[in-house]
């Protein structure tokens, strides 16, 4: 009876969803119609009587099967309707007691039907909603609250599920709203003994004027997703409402939790080890720190901390878990932060934080300057760990990787990591560390050995954008191609990863010239590329015609003014003639600077250019750029191995074809 009853349910799911598609369609079709257009003899068939008459047999059989069902069959039906079925709310219902009136009779007393309420979202300021005191507003929310206890009313002692998001702290929130929100979320509480998966957002006040009325009252809870933000200045008491005894059967619990006044922590720790699934964020004006189990089937934990005092991250890291426990861990200092990391919390990573089964480290201190940190630090602590890293994530663009820091740190750091996958990295890398990662040319007489970081996958350097010129002039572009080439020719012999390998730059010009001197350092064709006195003459006038322009050209009546208008014409034409067959072209512009100068003149103003609205010369100009610049942003198969992504912004290596890893490979 039970396959029956399955069977059925997946057949009405279904027939519930194609009648939606067919009258859609039909609806399509009958709009798309264009009156007087229509054939008589192209009618379609469904206005024939007999046409009909096969559907109203069809439903009649259909309806007199359904009310001979017996009740319990047909909650069996309604229990696998809900399973099966990704709608949450009216539409179900409504569909299932339009069938007969058994069905609806049923559906009335049938709890589970009625179990998932109405979502309640009323976290938005008035100023981006309608007048808040306008009847019509009035109305809708009146709606909402009485769903919400017809709901509750018809799901009798059902578990319940329900998603309330309220945020009344705004200055210019509806006091009509805070009270008639108040007031739904006292009704919840009072059911507070069948809550079962609960999403609520709403102010630290309430729940702490509330907690005493929930608390030990939790039973059946198993999903909680709660969001708090404590709008109160002074000392803040946390609660301790959702502890293990509260609630016993508490698997999967999110918490995000905001104190812009102050450290104190707004709700009690949570009994974490029993949990299956968690996560634990916390904020202040100080730090914000997150702890999150994301795998039932793992004791892994994952950390992300912005910077706080070493007696607070001590606290965060040893005390709530065990050393052992933590896999992932993401330190860093937003500039938001008031305080910036110093010599105390250094030493304290440095020194003391040990995390033995640690495998992914992030490291970012987004602009903020930390004169006390360097990679001396994270050589330190991964000396101290031991950890199996397999991934490494340093996305500092303020302390020094150079100078000061020596340059086999490095290259010491990789060494303690053989198991790393994915490196992640802001700035220079040194030439001994680069030489250190490339694997040896079999062909050759070297001998043979181990790279560093040989079973690497994935390395992503992106360029500082304040300090681009000397990072640029430190690029070794040869050792980079050495690199790439050495892990990604699947050609070449030996049990090695395909490497894939990106930059990352802060715009489309410095991006280019980083390409260029790639290929140049790759390719001996295009280091070597012929340029004929013609073509160097013509690249000359292109440049001094692009970089004369917005300067003073003198009267809009004096020859010299049309005759730099001309000029400018002609230089346009030759420029809309030339045609770019490889890469070596775009090094050839390069070298003369047009793409930047080309770049520049489509923003220069209209009036700034000669005879511009007589040659049309502003929208040529665009045309130009656009030409020059797709061969560069759009990838090609003309021999170039550095390939532009994002629009330009970034380079890849290689192609799909050679960042595929070879069977058998490590």
């Amino acid at each position: 009876m039970l396959s029956i009853a399955v069977g059925f349910v997946q057949r009405f799911v279904s027939l519930h969803s194609r009648a939606d598609a067919l009258v859609a369609q039909e609806r399509k079709t009958e709009y798309s119609v264009i009156p007087g257009q229509l054939n008589t003899s192209q009618r379609p068939q469904y206005y024939s009587p007999d046409h009909q008459e096969s559907p109203l047999s069809n439903c009649r059989a259909l309806h007199a099967g359904m009310r001979s069902l017996p009740d319990e069959l047909l909650e069996t039906i309604f229990d696998h309707t809900l399973a099966l079925s990704t709608d949450r709310h009216l539409s179900l219902n409504q569909c299932i007691m339009q069938v007969c009136h058994q069905w609806r009779d049923l559906a009335l007393h049938f709890p589970p039907l009625w179990s998932t309420l109405p979502d309640v979202s009323w976290d938005t300021p008035a100023a981006s909603s309608p007048p808040p005191h306008t009847a019509r507003l009035s109305g809708w929310r009146d709606r909402k609250r009485d769903a919400v206890l017809l709901y509750l009313e018809r799901s009798r002692v059902h578990p319940i599920t329900f998603i309330l998001h309220i945020d009344v702290n705004h200055f210019n929130a509806d006091p009509l709203v805070q009270e008639e929100s108040e007031r739904l979320f006292q009704v919840l509480v009072s059911h507070s003994h069948r809550w079962a998966n609960v999403d609520l957002a709403i102010p630290f006040r309430l729940l702490r004027i509330h907690s005493d009325s929930f608390k030990g009252r939790l039973p059946q809870l198993k999903f909680l997703s709660l969001k708090v933000t404590n709008r109160e200045r002074g000392v803040v008491k946390s609660v301790d409402c959702f502890d293990s005894s509260s609630c016993p059967s508490l698997q999967h619990f999110s918490l995000a939790s905001n104190n812009p006044w102050g450290r104190d922590e707004l709700i009690s720790e949570m009994p974490w080890a029993h949990l299956k699934t968690f996560t634990d964020t916390r904020k202040n004006p100080w730090e914000t720190r997150t702890f999150a189990k994301h795998a039932e089937t793992t004791d892994t934990i994952r950390c992300e901390i912005t910077w706080a005092h070493p007696d607070q991250m001590r606290k965060h890291l040893e005390s709530h878990f065990p050393a052992t426990s933590i896999t992932e861990l993401a330190i860093g200092c937003t500039p938001s932060a008031l305080t910036e990391p110093g010599q105390a919390e250094c030493l304290y990573f440095a020194d003391e934080l040990t995390l033995p089964n640690l495998t992914s480290l992030k490291l970012g201190f987004g602009r903020v300057w930390t004169p006390h940190f360097s990679l001396t630090h994270v050589l330190s602590f991964l000396r101290r760990s031991g950890c199996p890293l397999k991934e490494l994530d340093i996305r500092d663009t303020s302390f020094n990787t150079s100078g000061q820091t020596p340059p086999t740190t490095l290259s010491q750091i990789l060494a303690l990591c053989d198991k790393l996958e994915e490196l992640r990295y802001t700035g220079l890398i040194p030439p001994s560390t680069l030489k250190a990662m490339t694997f040896a040319d079999p062909a050759s007489n070297i001998n043979i050995s181990t790279p560093l970081v040989p079973n690497l996958h994935t390395l992503r350097i992106r360029a500082p954008p304040n300090t681009f010129s000397n990072w640029f002039s430190n690029l070794h572009p040869a050792l980079l191609n050495d690199l790439a080439k050495s892990r990604t020719d699947i050609t070449t012999a030996g049990p090695k990863l395909s490497l894939s390998i990106s930059i990352f730059f802060s715009d489309r010009m410095i991006c280019c010239k980083v390409f260029c001197a790639l290929e140049r350092a790759r390719s001996e064709s295009s280091a070597g590329l012929p340029v004929t006195l013609q073509t160097a003459s013509m690249l000359d006038g292109w440049k001094d015609a692009l970089r004369s322009l917005a300067e003073d050209f003198g009267s809009l009546l004096s020859a010299a003014y049309y005759k730099q208008g001309w000029t400018l014409n002609e230089i346009v034409k030759e420029m809309e003639a030339y045609d770019i067959i490889g890469f070596e072209q775009i090094l050839l512009l390069e070298e003369y600077n047009i793409l930047d100068l080309l770049d520049c003149a489509t923003y220069v103003e209209h009036a700034r250019i000669p005879c511009a609205v007589l040659y049309k010369l502003p929208k040529r100009l665009r045309a130009v750029k656009e030409k020059f610049w797709g061969p560069f942003v759009n990838e090609t198969d003309d021999g170039r191995r550095w390939v532009a992504r994002h629009g330009g912004t970034s380079l890849a290596y290689g192609n799909e074809s050679s960042t595929v890893s070879m069977p058998g490979s490590l």
